[in-house]
């Protein structure tokens, strides 16, 4: 008996399933982070770029508070002066000068404002900031009473007397009347500061 061979070709195997890609990540834009300044009188190192030593020797300067005092001001810099923001923000717009443009500051931010530089302040958010003057102001002490007024004093000229905040406040009539013409300084410079200390005065009810 003849033998019987299967001569059927085997089916071919099927291919295998193609492996799904993996589906792209969003690209995610990287936030907008404000130019550093132009302007000659103003150095900023924005928050990314501040370096950790620089933080820790902020630590032991001077705070300084927006809610202590008005949000919108005029500041003239008599000496050069370096913060670190912590919190906040606000618009710096030079009112001297060829470059006016205005100049935007944040929580981070390492500023450096030079001497000669005059601003109008608005703070756009409650601002703190440490800050301090690389170099050293001179001393001006009260002749009075012998305290420190170097931030504020007021200058007799009569005499050249440097008399304090406090001292100008006294109740002695011979002081009061000496002193009466005393002109308002900053950092030991005339002090226009009429702009910001000034506040709407209330009408009066017609009756």
């Amino acid at each position: 008996m003849a033998e019987i061979v299967d001569t059927a070709v085997p089916a071919a195997e099927a291919p295998p399933a193609p492996v799904p890609e993996p589906a792209a990540e969003p690209v995610v834009e990287a936030p907008a982070v404000a130019p550093a300044s132009s302007h000659p009188l103003v150095t900023i190192v924005r928050a990314a770029d501040v370096d950790a030593a620089f933080k820790a020797a902020a630590q032991g300067w001077t705070v300084w508070d927006s809610m202590s005092g008005p949000d919108k001001f005029p500041f003239s810099y008599s000496e050069d002066e370096e913060v670190l923001i912590t919190n906040g923000r606000a618009t710096l717009t030079p009112t001297a000068g060829d470059d006016l443009t205005p100049i935007t500051i944040g929580a981070g931010d390492r500023v450096t404002f030079h001497k000669g530089l005059k601003v109008n302040w608005v703070v756009d958010e409650p601002m703190t900031k440490f800050y301090h003057y690389p170099v050293p102001p001179p001393k001006i002490a009260c002749d009075k009473c012998g305290l420190e007024c170097w931030e504020e004093s007021y200058f007799v000229e009569a005499g050249g007397l440097d008399i304090c905040p406090k001292c100008k406040k006294t109740r002695d009539p011979a002081d009061r009347k000496a002193w009466r013409n005393a002109e308002r300084q900053r950092h030991g410079e005339p002090w226009d500061s009429d702009a910001e200390d000034e506040k709407p005065k209330k009408k009066k009810a017609k009756k």
